[in-house]
């Protein structure tokens, strides 16, 4: 099975104990841009 970048995204997020703004914050986009990715929604 191959992971989509939504689940990879997540996987490493929650690993590390993260919320999603912390991956927004780097990223330099929303918690809900995050939250969109990781649920698949464009």
């Amino acid at each position: 099975m191959q992971l989509k970048l939504g689940d990879k995204i997540k996987e490493l997020r929650t690993k590390e104990g993260r919320t999603q703004e912390a991956p927004a914050s780097a990223l330099g986009v929303t918690g809900e841009a995050v939250s969109r990715r990781e649920s698949g929604v464009s």
